[in-house]
């Protein structure tokens, strides 16, 4: 993890109105997701069906999963007159997003998609079960065709607006925020997160600014806190950061995504002890918190408890095995314990996730120079160089292997 990204860049998802009071964060890596309820009661009472035996594409399975704690808000089923008869394949997709149960969530709403490939609904969660199996791409398909089928629902517009943020597509995100505002104008989730959107491409006044709004209208909402702290931040208004994060605490004090922007704020200003708590407490909140396991075990690393960090990287990759941050962090923790052969070995992994990311091509490169694998090395060290023609860390390191190997060349001649 070079960059740190879970430290210096906000990767949230989250919250629906009627949960004002308590959210859980995605990650973009991310990261645990919400989507915003549904709430067009008309469209939640129908559906009689059968067990899907749906095949699981390749590609899903060989995605991590993370951890939601109500992707679709409970009032929304408890408010509902017509949920009380809804059966078959809708009310198992509910089921399962509820449990955390996302690929049978995908499967069943796969399934009824086939019964119902009109309904509007379907389409949702559908997308919703993508999102939480972080397949942005195909989740904003579905929210597309959800507002083909009902162009005036403010929550598919919200959450196709996610599956782009997700993908760094903030001006395509902010229009679809708007556009959720346009149909509910007090979705203060939304407001937040256009803030977010202008957070990540530097307009710190507008993001600050839409966050207050978004406060204006939801004080409860957490979220908008959170945003508006790391904002704060990110404009070195440290103590009025930490404010509006403690604001964020209290509101929703058991919720593990409020924690770990917290954390991940401390760590930036290297309290390294403070953050170490709370991302002790995310953790504790949410055990399949993988972003929260990254950035602990950097934080640990920072304080030199290296069996610790070694735990918490370790448990990084076992929670996202196709992150290739996870690798990274874990790989800078053996680097840290002279251990670097296992360094190459997960750099390696992470440039067999990211073929064509030329920093863990070097990573790896220079990490190889302090094995046996001096051949190998001088390979890496040369393709590094063309991406980096200018690195003298890299031409440094590649002359001494080369005159390493003439020596080699000469002793063998003798």
């Amino acid at each position: 993890m070079p960059n740190f990204r879970h430290v210096l860049a906000a990767i949230a998802i989250l919250s629906a109105p009627m949960m004002s009071a308590s959210f859980s964060g995605l990650q973009m890596g991310f990261p645990t997701a919400h989507a915003a309820a549904w709430n067009d009661e008309n469209d939640l009472g129908f559906i009689a069906g059968r067990i899907s035996s749906e095949p699981v594409p390749i590609h899903l399975k060989k995605k991590s999963c993370c951890s939601i704690v109500g992707l679709i808000p409970q009032p929304v089923l408890d408010k509902s007159p017509a949920n009380r008869e809804m059966t078959g394949f809708i009310a198992r997709t509910f089921d399962y997003l509820y449990r955390n149960d996302f690929m049978n969530a995908f499967i069943e709403s796969g399934a009824a998609l086939k019964e119902l490939p009109q309904n509007a609904i379907s389409h949702y969660l559908r997308g919703a079960a993508l999102i939480a199996l972080l397949d942005f791409a195909e989740a904003g398909k579905e929210f597309t065709e959800a507002l083909n089928l009902n162009p005036s629902s403010a929550d598919a517009h919200f959450m196709l607006a996610q599956t782009q943020r997700l993908r760094g597509k903030y001006d395509e995100a902010i229009n679809e925020y708007s556009a959720a505002l346009k149909e509910r104008p007090d979705f203060a989730a939304a407001r937040a997160l256009i803030g977010e959107c202008y957070r990540m491409q530097g307009t710190l006044w507008r993001a600050s600014s839409e966050c207050n709004e978004a406060i204006r209208t939801d004080p409860k909402l957490p979220l908008a806190h959170t945003i508006l702290a790391n904002t704060l931040l990110a404009q070195e208004r440290t103590e009025q950061s930490l404010t509006e994060f403690q604001n964020a605490i209290e509101l929703a004090p058991e919720d593990a995504y409020v924690y770990f922007r917290y954390g991940q704020a401390l760590a930036s200003l290297k309290r390294w002890p403070e953050a170490e708590t709370n991302l002790h407490k995310t953790m504790e909140l949410d055990p399949k918190y993988a972003d929260a396991a990254m950035v602990l075990s950097w934080v640990l690393l920072n304080q030199d408890k290296l069996s610790d960090a070694l735990s918490y990287a370790k448990k990084g990759v076992t929670l996202a095995p196709n992150d290739v941050d996870a690798h990274n962090a874990l790989a800078h923790v053996y680097i840290k314990m002279n251990n670097h052969e296992m360094a190459v070995k997960e750099y390696k992994v992470s440039r067999s996730l990211q073929p064509k990311n030329s920093r863990i091509q070097r990573a790896l490169a220079l990490e190889l120079t302090k094995t046996h694998s001096v051949d190998e090395a001088i390979v890496e060290l040369s393709l590094s160089l063309q991406q980096y023609p200018l690195d003298e860390e890299l031409k440094l390191a590649l002359n001494a292997l080369l005159q390493l190997k003439r020596k080699e060349r000469g002793a063998e001649l003798n």
